[in-house]
């Protein structure tokens, strides 16, 4: 089943779902996509091993004093220097996997709290929506649960704030094509256990690695603030 499959796989169920019942079918999707960052990090380890294993030296040039001046290595069609390699198959495809992995977790929560908003306006007939409100994503629907909806919500829960920067690292993948600019973000990102600055000397800025576990620790963050929420919603 494929990432796309999971998020979707409330379009199947929906008829009948409560604010009460919400959180069961949640955790249900956050498990399956557990199990697809567990088939992407494989698939990540493998391929790092399959270049460390398969790459092979292709050409040597040098200049007239016989001292090297270029060595290339070739690895699945690619061909390149050893350290712009090494560059391409242990940092940038893995980060590209994960970034865009990322990028779908984070909608996945935008989705799932929508779906909330909306289980409580049409249960309860509430006469606005949460596209009424001003703002977007994570916080439009927060805005509602706590505003119409009535939740008595904790905005400096560590679940929650944790969410805030997992989209501040969102945020920056998806607008600024990685690059660390915004000093929360850094701050952030020396701090935290599964991320790690990498320096990108076309730029002159760094930017954001991330590394075998922060998917994770991401589904781990959401699967606690559901979870947060479904007990207040049962209270």
């Amino acid at each position: 089943m494929s990432i796309e499959d999971s998020i979707n796989l409330d379009e199947l169920v929906v008829i009948g779902l409560e604010p009460t019942t919400w959180y069961r079918f949640a955790k249900l999707q956050i498990d399956l996509l557990r199990t697809h960052v567990q088939g992407l990090e494989k698939q990540i380890d493998e391929s790092i091993k399959a270049y460390e294993k398969e790459r092979i030296a292709t050409e040597v040039v040098h200049y007239e004093d016989e001292y090297p001046v270029v060595i290339l290595e070739e690895h699945r069609g690619i061909e390149s220097t050893p350290n712009d390699l090494e560059e391409i198959f242990e940092y940038y495809f893995p980060n590209l996997q994960r970034r865009s992995t990322l990028i779908t977790l984070f909608s996945f929560l935008e989705h799932q709290l929508d779906q909330l908003c909306e289980l409580f306006a049409s249960t309860r007939q509430l006469t606005i929506v949460h596209t009424d409100l001003k703002d977007k994503g994570i916080d439009r629907s927060r805005r509602y649960l706590i505003k119409v909806v009535c939740l008595p919500l904790d905005d400096s829960s560590a679940a929650w704030q944790e969410i805030k920067r997992i989209q501040r690292v969102r945020n920056i993948v998806v607008h600024n094509d990685a690059k660390l600019v915004d000093n929360e973000v850094i701050k952030y990102v020396d701090q935290a256990k599964y991320l790690s600055r990498k320096s990108n000397w076309e730029d002159k800025a760094d930017e954001v690695n991330i590394l075998e576990g922060y998917l994770t620790h991401v589904l781990d963050t959401f699967d606690l603030h559901c979870s947060d929420l479904n007990k207040v919603i049962s209270n």
